[in-house]
């Protein structure tokens, strides 16, 4: 019927609104905060592959057969049931290192111990989780000839090759910028475990539904990460053979969770009158642009081109602040990994009972 403007008239809406959640108490948890440190293993271990990744290709000059290392270029068809597979045309001088598993493990354990020149025939079964999915799980008769042989030759390590690493005078230096490293990532682990702790026990301390069209953002975001992890593999959904709905249904329950993380977050903002300074926005600028090796200025311009950029920045800083809130007001025990794990792992015992 038309709308009558002079008259009065009444209509229903649904709409989602964020959950009203009473204060909460954030004061006084007990956290365990696993302490972790490197080891001068990993410090070495880091060293041997910077060597590997400065290492350089040199032909084979000695008749020898082909080993794990080695960069091989091979002639294959690839067949299956007798026909050729579109998949895996006849390629001339592809590159695989053996090893690596360019193609699959098995084909590499073939390919080892062939020599230049020499042709093999041999069948494959391909794993269930190969990338290809019209390949993953079939047996693939392969023919293949080895063309050429390549081994790495790897950089003698001292102070010159700190040098071309770097900014670094030394070897010593560049391994304490290891050590640095090592320690900041074991740091960022702790700070996630207690990060855990702390959203597992206000969880339990609170009570609230959360909104499906949260739920739905959250989704949206973890699975638009997971196709840009895709992409840059030049890989797509569809080929790994999963869909978005089998993906939103793995992932409900995470997205709920982290859902929940943010709202309480958010109350915990409010709560407290949470905010960020102008001089905190330019800390945070600072640190980006050392980060990613470009000056300040250039930072700042590019985050305040779009409020939306400069708005979503400021929260981040504020769940930041609620959390660093949270933690200041929390009794801390320092304990050892080991400790940490055995505890969580008689909690989750305790739960099946």
């Amino acid at each position: 019927s038309e709308l009558n403007e002079e008259s009065s008239f009444t209509y229903a809406a649904t709409v989602e609104v964020i959950p009203e959640i009473p204060d909460i108490d954030f004061k006084g948890l007990t956290l365990k905060k696993p302490v972790y440190k490197y080891s001068e293993e990993e410090v070495e271990h880091q060293i041997k592959l910077l060597s590997k990744n400065m290492a350089k290709l040199e032909e084979v000059k000695e008749a020898r057969p082909a080993r794990e290392g080695d960069a091989a270029a091979i002639e294959y068809k690839g067949y299956h049931n007798g026909e050729l597979i579109a998949e895996t045309p006849e390629i001339d001088d592809f590159q695989i290192i053996i090893g690596s598993g360019t193609i699959s493990k098995e084909f590499d354990e073939q390919v080892t111990g062939m020599l230049p020149g020499e042709s093999k025939e041999f069948d494959v079964t391909l794993p269930e989780n190969h990338p290809d999915r019209q390949l993953a799980g079939k047996t693939i008769h392969y023919v293949t000839t080895l063309k050429s042989l390549k081994e790495e030759i790897l950089p003698e390590i001292n102070d010159e090759f700190a040098k071309q690493i770097g900014k670094f005078e030394s070897l010593e230096q560049l391994k304490d910028a290891i050590r640095k490293d090592l320690q900041a990532n074991y740091d960022r682990r702790s700070e996630q475990e207690v990060n855990e702790q702390v959203f597992k026990a206000l969880i339990e301390r609170t009570s609230f539904e959360v909104p499906e069209k949260l739920i739905n953002y959250e989704l949206d975001a973890i699975i638009d990460e997971i196709e840009r992890t895709y992409a840059a593999y030049d890989l797509t959904l569809e080929m790994t053979g999963q869909t978005h709905d089998e993906l939103r249904e793995k992932y409900h329950d995470t997205a709920v969770k982290q859902a929940k993380r943010h709202l309480i977050l958010g109350k915990i903002i409010k709560q407290e009158d949470l905010s960020i300074s102008e001089e905190e926005m330019d800390q945070e600028f600072e640190k980006i642009a050392e980060s990613i090796g470009h000056p300040k200025d250039l930072v700042k311009q590019y985050y305040q081109q779009s409020q939306e950029q400069v708005s979503s920045l400021q929260y981040t800083l504020l769940e930041k602040k609620a959390m660093h809130t949270i933690i200041e007001n929390s009794i801390i025990e320092e304990v050892a990994p080991e400790e940490e794990a055995d505890e969580q792992t008689a909690e989750a015992g305790k739960g099946e009972e």
